[in-house]
């Protein structure tokens, strides 16, 4: 049997906040609001939840699976719902979901089908500290910058017309673009203030950038008139 959340503390500094059920699908992923996540789901307990959650018109919790333990997860996740269905034989189906909204687990327990369900409340960006416009600036060219290095690497034109405003839309998308190590992930998702995280990623996307241009630097062909030293 899985372990349980510990639940006590968790619970009394919550209080405020409504707790929920909301069935559980621990992944090797981190998700966040407003990214879109496909999956294969082959398994018979996944694809009793999945099919309650499309027809009920309901979502599923996105939890990454710590301690190499597939049942048990993270204590922050990111709700899902299913905007895609491809069935295929044999009751499996192709989905594709898309992260609405962060939650908090303070507790967890396996249903009847094999899967867990976790009671869970809501847990937004806290925007009530001031946000440093000037650290949304670096953040926004940095992450241009980031991209840019990204489609350079990989032998494409990067081109990005809608690039969010917003501070806490700017964050979200920095935390999706990232490509970092899941611990590392999960410690941007878990981050509770708005101001905080762009905090987080200026430092972040700041120490990627270096590594990134040591590396670029690093492989460029040399001046094709130093190539050979004369006699």
């Amino acid at each position: 049997m899985p372990q349980r959340a510990n639940a006590g503390g968790e619970l009394e500094r919550n209080m405020e906040a409504r707790v929920y059920e909301l069935p559980l699908f621990p992944l090797n992923v981190v998700l966040f609001p407003g990214q879109s996540l496909p999956l294969h789901i082959f398994e018979p307990r996944y694809r009793v939840m999945v099919k309650k959650c499309v027809d009920n018109n309901e979502p599923f919790g996105v939890v990454l699976a710590v301690d190499e333990e597939p049942d048990s997860p993270a204590p922050v996740g990111t709700s899902a719902r299913v905007i895609e269905v491809k069935r295929l034989p044999n009751g499996r189906m192709n989905i594709v979901t898309m992260g609405e909204e962060r939650f908090k687990l303070h507790d967890f327990h396996e249903g009847e089908h094999g899967y867990l369900i976790g009671d869970v409340s809501d847990f937004p960006l806290d925007d009530t500290q001031p946000v440093d416009e000037r650290v949304t600036a670096v953040v926004r060219r940095q992450l241009t910058r980031y991209l840019k290095l990204l489609a350079d690497a990989n032998g494409l034109k990067f081109r990005f017309d809608q690039f969010p405003e917003s501070p806490a839309d700017i964050a979200l998308f920095a935390a999706i673009a990232l490509r970092l190590p899941l611990e590392a992930k999960q410690e941007l998702l878990a981050e509770d203030q708005l101001a905080g995280l762009l905090q987080r990623e200026t430092q972040i996307l700041g120490e990627e950038l270096k590594m990134m241009q040591i590396v670029a630097a690093a492989i460029q062909p040399p001046d094709n008139n130093h190539a050979f030293s004369r006699n």
